[in-house]
């Protein structure tokens, strides 16, 4: 756990807490049950799949 100064208020902890908590689910759960590969699934990979979808065709422009 994080330090955190003497004045954190109760709140602040319960914050603190459920970010870890979820961050900790996240690097979990399997990438399956989200519906995308997380390691392999990026940026370019989401504009490949869009020109993917759209028939985009480089030679035709």
């Amino acid at each position: 756990m994080a330090f955190l100064p003497p004045t954190a208020s109760s709140f602040n902890l319960f914050l603190l807490s459920s970010t870890v908590a979820l961050a900790e689910w996240l690097r979990r759960v399997p990438a399956k049950y989200m519906g995308f590969p997380r390691e392999t699934f990026t940026f370019i990979a989401k504009i490949n799949v869009w020109l993917d979808r759209s028939n985009f065709k480089p030679e035709n422009v």
